[in-house]
C-alpha cells in the first residue's frame, strides 16, 4: 500500500533509499530532517512534539498521561539500540500514567524522524500490550502438546514461543504505525538501529550447532525483520531489505533463507487471530530448525 507521492532530499542521496510522503505526517523542513539531535533540550522538544502527535491518533485512547524522565548527561555515545547496556526499562507504569525514560547518551547524531521511529514503536507496541484480546493464547493447551519435550526444554520452549510472541506484537504495532501514516519515521529509524554489535555476530557464531538456541536467536530477530519486510511492501522503501542483509552479511545462506520464510509464513497467515498465526509459526520452527532431518 503506497503512501502519497516521492519526495525528494529527505535522505534519499545520503542513504540510497527511497521514501514517500504518506497522509496525516507533518512533514519537518528538509534541513531539520538532516539535523541531529545533540542537546538535551532538543531530546525533549522533538519527544514532546512526537508524544502530542500520537496521543492525538487513534491509538491515543489507550495512552495515559506520559511523563518524560530525562536522563542527563554528556551526550557521548552514538546511538546503538542492540548495544549491550544496563539501564531501566524505557516505559514504567506509575500511578495511572506512563515514564517514558529518555537517556540523553542514547540519543547522539540521531534525526530528528528516527527518534520519532523509536517512540512510534515503544508507544503504539505499549498500545498493543494494553489490548490482550489481541494476542491472547494458553502455552499449556494450545502450544505444549504440539512437542513432546519436558524438563528444562519446556523453559526452553516458553522462551522461542515468548519470541515468537513479541515479534506477531512488533508486527501489529508496525502495522498500526503504518495506519497513522508513519511509516518514514520507522524507516529512518530502522536505519539507524539495524546494525548488530560483535556481540551479537559472536552470540550466533556460538548458537550455530544447537538448534534450540539457533531457533531462539532467528525468532529474536524475526520482530525486527518482519517489521523491515512490512515497510518495504509498504511502498516506502524499496532498499531497507537490502540494507538489512547487508547488515546481517555473517548469517549462513541455509539462516537467510529460514529467516525469509519464517516471515512468509507469518504473511501468510496475517488475516488470521493471534494465536493461529502463533501457533502456525511454531510448528514451521519445530518441523525446519528443531526437528532432526530424517535419516
Amino acid at each position: 500500500m503506497p503512501y502519497g507521492t516521492n519526495i525528494g532530499g529527505l535522505g534519499g542521496d545520503r542513504w540510497g533509499f527511497e521514501t514517500t510522503s504518506q497522509k496525516g505526517y507533518q512533514l519537518m523542513s528538509t534541513a531539520e530532517n538532516a539535523s541531529e539531535i545533540s542537546t538535551c533540550a532538543n531530546l525533549l522538544r522533538y519527544a514532546s512534539l512526537y508524544i502530542d502527535e500520537i496521543k492525538s491518533s487513534s491509538a491515543g485512547a489507550y495512552l495515559p498521561k506520559i511523563v518524560l524522565s530525562l536522563h542527563r548527561g554528556i551526550i557521548e555515545r552514538q546511538f546503538k539500540p542492540n548495544a549491550s547496556e544496563h539501564r531501566k526499562p524505557i516505559i514504567l507504569e506509575q500511578n495511572q500514567k506512563l515514564i517514558l525514560n529518555l537517556y540523553a547518551g542514547k540519543f547522539k547524531g540521531i534525526p530528528p524522524l528516527a527518534l520519532q521511529g523509536w517512540l512510534d514503536l515503544e508507544l503504539f507496541s505499549y498500545v498493543i500490550q494494553k489490548q490482550p484480546e489481541l494476542y491472547r493464547f494458553n502455552f499449556q493447551k494450545d502450544i505444549l502438546p504440539l512437542f513432546n519435550v519436558s524438563g528444562s526444554a519446556v523453559q526452553l520452549m516458553r522462551y522461542l514461543i515468548h519470541q515468537i510472541e513479541i515479534g506477531l506484537r512488533q508486527t501489529l504495532a508496525t502495522e498500526m504505525i503504518l495506519d497513522a501514516g508513519h511509516g518514514l519515521a520507522l524507516l529512518y529509524y530502522y536505519y539507524y538501529s539495524l546494525t548488530p554489535t560483535e556481540e551479537d555476530k559472536e552470540d550466533y557464531r556460538r548458537y550455530l550447532p544447537h538448534s534450540w538456541l539457533r531457533a531462539i536467536f532467528l525468532c529474536q530477530k524475526f520482530a525486527d525483520f518482519q517489521s523491515v519486510c512490512l515497510l518495504s511492501r509498504s511502498g516506502i522503501s524499496t532498499a531497507l531489505k537490502r540494507y538489512w542483509w547487508q547488515c546481517h552479511d555473517h548469517f549462513t545462506s541455509d539462516d537467510r533463507t529460514l529467516l525469509e520464510n519464517l516471515v512468509s509464513t507469518s504473511h501468510q497467515y496475517r488475516e488470521e487471530p493471534f494465536a493461529f498465526r502463533l501457533i502456525e509459526i511454531f510448528k514451521w520452527v519445530k518441523t525446519n530448525i528443531l526437528e532432526p532431518p530424517a535419516s
